[in-house]
């Protein structure tokens, strides 16, 4: 079965952020979000940690759900880390009928 990508972006919570998601079947497998630490820290006036990581994150797959007509997938494996200046996460979800 060939996999479909698409790639998006959009300003959330006042910081550009891009995201790929990968779709098998119809149904959402994989998901890379990414933004710029530096723009981030500067609409924050403060460095990055967990918290403001988590405020936009939170922001970013609030707007996937809303783009997806509001399916929630469960989370198989994710990973986070900072590369280049640019924080990526990598989120694998579960095959699920919903």
């Amino acid at each position: 079965m060939p996999a479909d990508v698409s790639e998006h972006t959009a300003e959330i919570r006042g910081v550009n952020v891009r995201w790929v998601s990968v779709t098998v079947g119809g149904r959402t497998v994989e998901e890379v979000l990414l933004y710029d630490v530096a723009e981030a820290e500067a609409v924050y006036g403060k460095p990055l940690d967990d918290e403001l990581d988590k405020h936009i994150q939170m922001g970013m797959y609030a707007v996937d759900r809303i783009a997806v007509g509001g399916a929630l997938h469960k989370v198989a494996s994710a990973t986070s880390y900072v590369l280049d200046g640019k924080c990526i996460r990598t989120a694998k979800f579960e095959q699920r009928n919903e």
